[in-house]
């Protein structure tokens, strides 16, 4: 199963999640003030970025289309004090 890196930050009221690999065809940006919250958020809006660029028609690797993929959480420094 391939795994997807997400970063969480902290920044003044919000956590903040970041994936930029590669193969997702774009980046997904998530924000919220509960980090199992966020992290939640993160695989739906993930799931949803997918889902559109399959429905454009965009080329996205098979393990991505057929859902075969884990995200690995890293959280910053900015993250890991706030918690």
């Amino acid at each position: 199963m391939k795994k997807i890196k997400v970063t969480i930050g902290w920044k003044e009221k919000n956590y903040s999640a970041v994936c930029e690999d590669k193969d997702i065809n774009g980046i997904v940006v998530v924000t919220d003030k509960n980090i199992d919250n966020l992290k939640d958020n993160v695989k739906k809006s993930l799931a949803f970025h997918i889902q559109g660029c399959i429905d454009d028609g965009d080329a996205l690797p098979q393990y991505l289309v057929d859902g075969n993929y884990e995200l690995e959480f890293e959280l910053l420094v900015s993250a890991l004090s706030h918690k």
